[in-house]
């Protein structure tokens, strides 16, 4: 499958969500399991805590399980809710530990597949309704339930439910919507923040690309390692975003922006980079940094060029604009 995405001969159309999460989770499952783990522990809740900081995840093989079906009377089981008006739920993935169940759904371009309708009214009387309504039909927070189940059938004491997305920016309304949800069954809200966390699927490549760089590591698992990141790549996945944050750095006094302008050289992250605004906030001229003949950028995409009128593709030729794969330095 990785040699047919590589060459363009699979997905070339569209990226599946089902294919991304078996290529991806596939290929955790048979590389070393603290890989795993560190994919997993940088993810985010709302409250910004990491997960590797909520819970700890065994550096072992988990119990892999693909799209299993669970359906109303399982959250019945779960919430105590006898009277649930809800849909069957097929998570994209289960991953159990003997301390830990993490219920993974994955998302590339579209949202969670859907969500409760609560009507808006001030009144006392319809405010207790919503509390009490007994419809649950919002994909994450179904599938955070069935984490609570399997972790209850199970006898594990932590579950979590695990969101990944496209999206650079944490999924803020999404989260708070199922939390609305979920509230509904499960009264502690601080109870339910705690187990919902999120991912981009760019944070896998950093994982990856630490594998195959590592002069330690067996030569099948760089091998693994350098084929996912390799079809990760032709399907537009890259590097995530780290922002600009080492600029900020060359403005102090060691480093001041005089001395940027000399030094005629910028490293910006992989990404696909969607505009310039940093540069209305340093404190010399677009045009003159524009006009340093080096300038360093990692993304497949000469758009930005035509944003900027002073920037000519005869200019672009002349003063050497490249763009270079890479972290930034």
């Amino acid at each position: 499958m990785f040699s047919a995405i590589i060459k363009k001969r699979a997905l070339k159309d569209r990226l599946d969500e089902d294919a991304l999460t078996s290529l991806v989770f596939d290929t955790f499952k048979y590389l070393p399991p603290k890989y795993l783990k560190k994919f997993l522990e940088q993810a985010t809740n709302l409250d910004k805590e990491k997960l590797g900081d909520v819970v700890s995840i065994p550096e072992e093989t988990s119990e892999f399980k693909f799209w299993e079906s669970y359906f109303q009377e399982d959250l019945k089981s779960s919430l105590s809710a006898k009277d649930l008006e809800t849909t069957g739920t097929e998570p994209d993935l289960i991953m159990i530990w003997s301390n830990l169940v993490i219920v993974e759904e994955s998302k590339w371009i579209s949202p969670k597949s859907s969500e409760d309708k609560l009507e808006e009214d001030e009144s006392e009387e319809r405010e207790k309704s919503k509390q009490n309504s007994q419809k649950l039909y919002d994909q994450l927070a179904r599938e955070l339930f069935i984490s609570k189940y399997i972790a209850e059938r199970e006898k594990i004491n932590e579950y979590l439910l695990l969101y990944i997305t496209n999206s650079l920016t944490f999924p803020k309304v999404e989260i708070e919507q199922t939390i609305d949800s979920a509230k509904r069954f499960i009264e502690d809200e601080k109870e339910i923040r705690r187990r919902i966390f999120w991912t981009n699927w760019r944070n896998a490549v950093v994982i990856l690309q630490e594998i195959f760089n590592n002069k330690e590591e067996t030569e099948i698992f760089k091998k693994m390692a350098k084929d996912l990141f390799e079809a990760l790549e032709k399907l537009d996945i890259y590097f995530p975003f780290q922002g600009f944050g080492f600029l900020e750095k060359l403005d102090k006094d060691d480093f001041p922006s005089e001395k940027l302008l000399k030094a005629k050289k910028i490293f910006y992250s992989y990404t696909k980079f969607s505009g310039f605004d940093f540069l209305m906030k340093m404190p010399l001229p677009a045009e003159e940094l524009l006009k340093s003949p080096f300038i360093f950028y990692s993304s497949y995409y000469w758009e930005f060029l035509k944003k900027i009128e002073s920037v000519s593709s005869s200019l672009a030729e002349q003063e050497k604009i490249f763009y270079q794969g890479g972290k930034n330095g």
